[in-house]
């Protein structure tokens, strides 16, 4: 079982990779949030959204602001 084996599940583990390329196209490309998400996996802006705040307690616009 993938847990036993990283101490993860594999959902969390998409996520994780799913947020982190949201990052890195945040941070680097004048994509639209709602482009971004849509390419990391997500299936609309809003859930995106609400997937990035719970994990990294600020929206993505916020996020992008910072860089």
């Amino acid at each position: 079982e993938y847990h036993k084996a990283y101490g993860i599940t594999i959902l969390n583990e998409i996520n994780n990779r799913r947020l982190a390329k949201a990052k890195e196209l945040l941070r680097y490309s004048q994509d639209s949030i709602e482009e971004i998400g849509l390419s990391c996996g997500y299936t609309s802006a809003g859930y995106f959204t609400k997937v990035f705040k719970a994990h990294e307690g600020m929206t993505p616009k916020e996020y992008r602001h910072l860089w």
